[in-house]
């Protein structure tokens, strides 16, 4: 029973997700991202997906610092380069098999992508964050982490045709 709540909330979550990269801000995809991670916690802690469970917990809280910020102006790599060596710590800690590297990359590059101040380049990394992290999602059955990464691509897709205009 736990099992199928967790996949309906990938179902959720995979909403959240198209709606993200459909923002037109990068403090509107941080925001979606941000209700992605934590549904998606609860998702793979109810599919028993450790990894994964751990990754997006802290991936939520890499988003309030992004969130934060972005509100306050300041552009420093300093909160992008921790972010990614948490990622990796905690990924190796977590680890459950060798389809938690796919993931560990797949987050490091969504993470580099909220660095962005144009909107366009981050949905451009999602061309190479969402093929990672699929795999790992194939991996743990997780049919909401696949349709999200689907949805994922095909919304940053939609947005960077979408604004094309606007270029960086």
């Amino acid at each position: 029973m736990a099992y199928m709540i967790g996949q309906l909330l990938g179902g959720v979550a995979v909403v959240l997700g198209f709606l993200a990269f459909q923002r037109k801000t990068q403090l509107g995809i941080i925001l979606f991202q941000l209700a992605g991670a934590l549904t998606f916690s609860a998702h793979y802690f109810l599919i028993d997906a450790p990894t994964a469970v751990v990754l997006n917990m802290l991936s939520a809280g890499i988003c309030i610092g992004f969130g934060i910020r972005n509100k306050q102006n300041r552009t420093g790599k300093a909160v992008t380069v921790i972010s990614v060596l948490l990622i990796t710590i905690a990924g190796i800690l977590a680890w459950e098999s060798i389809y938690s590297v796919f993931l560990i990359a797949g987050l490091a590059v969504n993470v580099i992508s909220l660095s962005f101040s144009n909107p366009q380049k981050t949905r451009r990394a999602m061309l190479l964050k969402s093929p990672l992290c699929m795999i790992y999602n194939i991996a743990a059955t997780s049919l909401g982490g696949v349709v999200f990464e689907c949805a994922v691509l095909t919304s940053a897709i939609l947005g960077l045709m979408k604004n094309k205009e606007k270029t960086e």
